[in-house]
């Protein structure tokens, strides 16, 4: 979900620079994790339906017994908690980075690999 870490401490930076309070900021940061973790959450759950039912058909033709092809209801529940769960924990680190730059640096950083790239 961090791409860079530097880029999206130098964006909250500027930012902040133009005004975004640091609570705003915290919740858009955790909001764009929300949106990449969600869809991929239901995809990830849908590509486990998916493979259950022949890994239960191998087995249960293995085992010579009757397996229900279905997940059980606590396997979603536990896919959609680590699937949300992980990506907001995994934020932490690059809000915290965001949070400690000031506007003004984030600023001059910016400027200062602009100028070294080129671009002006």
């Amino acid at each position: 979900l961090s791409f860079s870490v530097d880029a999206r401490t130098q964006e909250a930076g500027i930012y902040r620079l133009l005004g975004l309070h640091r609570i705003s900021l915290l919740l858009m940061i955790l909001l764009q994790s929300l949106i990449l973790s969600i869809p991929s959450c239901i995809l990830g759950l849908i590509l486990a339906q998916a493979l259950f039912v022949p890994a239960t058909q191998f087995l249960a033709s293995v085992l010579s017994t009757e397996l229900s092809p279905i997940l059980p209801p606590q396997s979603f529940i536990y896919g959609i908690m680590l699937g949300i769960i992980v990506p907001l924990i995994a934020t932490i680190q690059p809000i915290q980075n965001a949070l400690k730059v000031s506007p003004s640096n984030a600023f001059n950083s910016t400027k200062s690999k602009s100028i070294s790239s080129g671009f002006s």
